[in-house]
């Protein structure tokens, strides 16, 4: 008994440790492709931002459920306190947690609004 009820302390433990760090994205650009990605939201928005993924989604053949991450992720921003790198940051991470299949999409929604996809 003693040894369970350990073993459950510690996973409380770290789990009210680990959940707000794993959740909570970094306040700045972490790579070339977020700065790039962020100068473009903060050009042209928030809501055009979602649109064109949006518009992207629409084009999806492969894959799209990570873009419905993305978007996701992007509308899940807005209502943070700072909306635009939450939502960049949120969109890149979204796609990188996929993989090689993650990253084939996100370079394809670079390409899609005109940006240059670096890592």
């Amino acid at each position: 008994f003693k040894s369970s009820l350990s073993f459950l302390l510690v996973c409380l433990f770290y789990s009210t440790i680990s959940i707000p760090i794993i959740t909570s994205p970094p306040l700045y650009a972490e790579t070339k492709a977020e700065k790039t990605l962020l100068k473009f939201v903060n050009k042209v928005g928030m809501d055009y931002f979602i649109g064109q993924l949006d518009n992207f989604r629409g084009d999806c053949e492969i894959n799209c459920y990570i873009v419905d991450e993305m978007i996701a992720n992007a509308k899940a921003a807005k209502g943070k306190p700072n909306p635009v790198i939450t939502a960049v940051n949120a969109v890149s991470n979204a796609a990188l947690r996929h993989g090689s299949k993650g990253k084939a999409v996100l370079a394809e929604f670079y390409g899609y609004v005109g940006l240059s996809f670096v890592l």
